[in-house]
Formats: C-alpha cells, sequence, structure tokens
C-alpha cells in the first residue's frame, strides 16, 4: 500500500487505485474502515466501490466492476 496526495494505492488481488478521497469521513465510513495505523485508515470494500463510482474516471469503472464481479458474494448490498 502506497499513500498519494489524493488516495492511496493497495496493490492486491483487486489493484485498486483511489484518485477520489471523500471531503468528510462520517461515523459509518470510520467505523466499517480497517485501522492501519495511528489516523490511516482502509475503507471498506463498500465504500471503495462507491468512491469508484463517484470519480466518474473509466479506469474507476473498471475497477468498479471488478469489484463487483470478485467480491459480489461478500459485499454488504444493503450498505451500498
Amino acid at each position: 500500500m502506497q499513500w498519494r496526495k489524493w488516495g492511496l494505492l493497495v496493490e492486491d488481488d483487486i489493484h485498486v487505485v483511489i484518485n477520489y478521497a471523500p471531503l468528510t469521513l462520517d461515523e459509518e465510513f470510520v467505523r466499517r474502515s480497517r485501522v492501519l495505523g495511528e489516523n490511516i485508515l482502509l475503507p471498506s470494500l463498500e465504500d471503495i466501490a462507491v468512491l469508484k463510482l463517484m470519480s466518474g474516471e473509466r479506469k474507476d469503472y473498471e475497477d468498479l466492476k471488478r469489484i463487483l464481479h470478485q467480491e459480489w458474494h461478500r459485499l454488504d448490498k444493503e450498505y451500498l
């Protein structure tokens, strides 16, 4: 994982790049995130999907399709 000025890059099976960082982090976003260190949060997969949808970039839509295809079974559809 590598922090960037506007988001983060996660390299694993999915390879996710977040270019759109939320302006505010509500309590649920923070609660659902994984704490990686002091003041370092990894958003839930559901929140990453929403961030991808909000960015509007072609690459983000491709990432979103991959997330939905590979992880549909474990996504919290009600939260989405």
